[in-house]
């Protein structure tokens, strides 16, 4: 059961890596130093793509069946609430980003993220909310010079 699921996940993996790669391709992938619109939609694709390579040398590798860990698949009631209430949360937080803009919305965000998914820990909640927003900042707006959403409601 668990080779035939690994082996439908990569075929999926690679479809869609093949997909999104032609995609990317339709746009510049721009010069050496100035990234086009179609650089980095290529080298996810590319990352897709390997990963599906991986696991489906991985697959086809196992000599047998192995007993999945039953703790990541959602199985309760309660299981596919919380998945439910996540997908809403992402969605929210889509929406007040245009509104609000990143630096506002991010930190709350990842608090309300990180509850939901078990940590309880204060001193990890509070680096969370800092390093993962920082990160995010100085990766785009600083590294990469690509503008995050400052929001409508400052303007």
């Amino acid at each position: 059961m668990r080779k035939t699921r690994d082996l439908v996940a990569s075929a999926f993996v690679l479809a869609v890596a093949i997909f999104a790669f032609g995609a990317a391709m339709t746009q510049s992938p721009g010069q050496i130093g100035h990234p086009g619109p179609g650089f980095f939609p290529g080298v996810v694709a590319v990352f897709m793509f390997a990963m599906g390579i991986l696991l489906l040398a991985k697959t086809f590798a196992q000599k047998s069946e192995i007993e999945t860990d039953k703790s990541i698949i959602p199985s309760t009631r309660k299981d596919y609430l919380r998945v439910g209430i996540l997908a809403a949360i992402c969605a929210v937080y889509l929406e007040l980003m245009d509104y609000a803009g990143f630096v506002l919305v991010t930190p709350p965000f990842c608090l309300i993220v990180a509850l939901l998914l078990g940590e309880r820990r204060p001193l990890v909640l509070i680096l969370h909310c800092i390093l993962v927003p920082v990160a995010i900042y100085v990766s785009f707006q600083i590294l990469l010079s690509v503008p995050l959403p400052d929001g409508r409601a400052f303007y």
